[in-house]
């Protein structure tokens, strides 16, 4: 994470290079080396929001021909559904309005998108928090108990967090409503919230002016690395390589319009007003005198970016988001070996009652026994720990590295398989053979892990912190909200071939091996699928935080088709190859006869088990911890098993077999009307 803050110096320089051409002005009208006569060179610019004094200078030089001198076409555009970073990073436009704050996920991660920052709007950070006077938050700490309205973007809470324990408050008792406040002064008077993050040049003066007395403090008074650039200009990287002589003229030019801006600010409001003539022409000119002094302030041009101020806030954000992940990382491996090593306590005193409420028998219960105790017993902490690492790895972009971890240990119980049950230990000792290769291969698989992550190196959040130290109310609340039901998801999965298994004992050796065959057969797509939906998660998660709604919706797509194709292919598979697959684990033709007709059936329910699984997986993605939940209860608990005896007493034995799509099919209909109402209200609330 912090490799990918501090390429920004780059960044940095880069806009102090282009905007090192926006100081030379020339008059008012249009300069003496019009180039009307030249095709005129086509750019799109995005604007952040609707129309404000944040984007005077660009209407301005549109107005007053700093473009068509500069030899451009301009067009002035209102961001689309995906905001404007995206826009510019796709190409198609050039330019856009953004923030310090909100393109730092923009610039770090797997999925940097390829933009720069090229000048800065407003040379000091005018946001702060605003509320209603004489309540007690004119200062940080006094938020304590308040609702303050959020975007609910982990950098904001990031920055609201710090002001306010440095003010020696709590933020964990701040009442964060998720709310896009459009109407500040409104939005106050009601008290539907008490504190609202405002830009006081626009939603600061509109207090003024509608004479609502208030109390306002600003980030960059707390702290100074809160000084960050807001609003930036950023360009599209292809552009600035291919056109560096139009990304200039294009510079210079807006430079000359928030120049002008600022000498003739009524002028310039105006000017606005003209372009956006649904804007308080009171507020704009109000908010345009506050801003004149404002764009280039004590900078020596307009446009200049400090690398050291930038730099500061993104190494400060670097800094605490690393120390929290860290913090996250640690408490999420002692939980998950703390956890590991009870399960692993409560069997080693309790195996016989729990292996007999599991089905053993008095002839089955020794093979049970030494199976659990090599698995579970000896092997459940590195077992568990190679999981919960893989799934570390996957969070911070090394899915490789989690995938060949996972691959090795597969690989490894395959081949000590044989070597310990046919080889190594006498006849009559199988299944003890096939535990101890299984415990061998996940105590591998975690010592790669550890290796890998100590590979790393002492930079990365998965290393060092002390692991006394608790991550946040929110982050711990976000790590059960989230492995709550994934915890559950597989507990209630495994619940499931109980029940499967105990009903088909009824019908005979035969009929229960032959379905235990199959349950271990359908594992192989099934897991392939999984393998998509974890390595989907962290990557919607990431992009959902940070807005980016087209890469999640992307990413989501591409997941959803691949995982489908590999439930298809593994069908064909299945309907053709089933008697010779069945054959590899079992010679008695009875027992490959009969899994052959279950397995032919079970493979159908395929792409219903991908999709419920990948539904679930993908609201965790979301944080939708409870709607994961409510899924994955609903797939086990209220279909699944119920299912189950239903189709058993009605049909028998098959009525066990067709049992998984019956519930599949209905299953997948629910989850997918439920992601069609979470995304037709994330829709509304963007487009708010």
């Amino acid at each position: 994470m912090r490799k990918g803050y501090t390429g920004l110096l780059a960044a940095a320089l880069i806009g102090a290079i282009l905007t090192g051409c926006a100081g030379a002005s020339g008059s008012d009208g249009h300069g003496a080396g019009s180039q009307e006569e030249q095709p005129l060179k086509e750019i799109t610019f995005v604007l952040d929001w609707t129309p404000n004094t944040n984007h005077t200078g660009l209407y301005v030089a549109r107005e007053k021909g700093y473009f068509r001198d500069a030899g451009l076409e301009v067009t002035i555009v209102q961001p689309p559904e995906n905001g404007a970073e995206v826009l510019a990073a796709s190409g198609k436009a050039q330019f856009a309005m953004s923030f310090q704050d909100s393109l730092a996920p923009a610039f770090s991660g797997e999925n940097k998108l390829p933009v720069t920052a090229v000048a800065a709007v407003i040379q000091h950070n005018t946001s702060g928090i605003i509320s209603r006077k004489g309540e007690g938050m004119d200062r940080p700490k006094g938020l304590e108990g308040r609702q303050y309205a959020t975007w609910d973007l982990p950098i904001e809470k990031a920055t609201i967090r710090e002001v306010v324990e440095a003010d020696g408050g709590d933020f964990d008792k701040i009442k964060l409503i998720p709310s896009m406040v459009t109407d500040e002064v409104t939005a106050l008077k009601t008290k539907s919230v008490d504190a609202i993050w405002i830009f006081y040049g626009w939603a600061g003066v509109k207090t003024e002016l509608e004479g609502l007395e208030t109390d306002y403090f600003a980030f960059a008074d707390m702290d100074p690395v809160f000084d960050f650039y807001t609003p930036v200009i950023i360009a599209n990287n292809d552009f600035l390589e291919n056109e560096p002589d139009t990304a200039k003229a294009f510079v210079k030019a807006v430079g000359r319009g928030y120049e002008y801006a600022a000498r003739e600010p009524e002028a310039a409001a105006a000017i606005l007003c003209k372009a956006a003539p649904e804007l308080d022409p009171e507020l704009v000119k109000a908010s345009q005198i506050y801003l004149a002094d404002k764009y280039q302030a004590d900078a020596g041009q307009w446009g200049y970016i400090s690398p050291e101020r930038w730099n500061a806030y993104y190494g400060w954000l670097g800094k605490g988001q690393m120390q929290e992940a860290r913090r996250v990382s640690n408490f999420s491996v002692c939980m998950a070996v703390g956890l590991a090593g009870m399960f692993s306590l409560i069997l080693l005193f309790f195996r016989r009652p729990i292996l007999s409420f599991l089905g053993a028998g008095s002839e089955t219960y020794r093979y049970a026994n030494e199976y659990a105790f090599c698995v579970i017993v000896l092997g459940g902490i590195p077992t568990v720990l190679s999981n919960t690492y893989a799934n570390l790895l996957r969070s911070i972009g090394e899915s490789k590295k989690a995938g060949v971890g996972i691959t090795l240990g597969g690989l490894l119980n395959v081949a000590l398989d044989p070597l310990f049950m046919f080889v190594l230990l006498p006849r009559g000792r199988e299944i003890l053979g096939a535990g101890l290769a299984t415990c061998l291969s996940n105590i591998i698989s975690c010592g790669y892990f550890l290796i890998a992550i100590r590979g790393l190196g002492p930079d990365s959040i998965l290393r060092g912190g002390n692991v006394r130290e608790l991550p946040a109310k929110a982050s711990i609340r976000s790590i059960f909200n989230v492995g709550i039901p994934s915890a559950l998801a597989t507990f209630l999965f495994d619940l499931d071939y109980i029940v499967i298994g105990r009903l088909m004992t009824a019908y005979g050796d035969v009929q229960m091996a032959a379905i235990g065959i199959v349950l271990k057969i359908e594992r192989l797509p099934l897991n392939i699928g999984i393998g998509i939906s974890q390595g989907m998660m962290p990557i919607v998660a990431y992009n959902y935080a940070s807005g980016n709604r087209k890469r999640m919706k992307d990413t989501i797509a591409f997941s959803r088709r691949v995982g489908i194709l590999c439930a298809v292919l593994s069908i064909l598979l299945y309907e053709v190859f089933a008697p010779g697959i069945t054959g590899l684990f079992i010679g008695d033709p009875g027992t490959v006869a009969l899994g052959t007709g279950f397995l032919r059936v079970r493979c159908l329910a395929t792409p219903f088990m991908f999709l419920s699984f990948f539904t679930v997986y993908l609201f965790n993605g979301f944080g939708k911890g409870r709607t994961a939940l409510f899924l994955g209860v609903l797939r086990w608990l209220v279909l699944n098993i119920p299912m189950l005896y239903l189709l058993n007493y009605a049909f028998g034995m098959y009525g066990i077999v067709w049992s998984q799509i019956a519930a599949d099919v209905v299953n997948v209909v629910v989850s997918v009307y439920v992601y069609w109402r979470f995304e037709r209200s994330l829709n509304r609330y963007e487009n708010k």
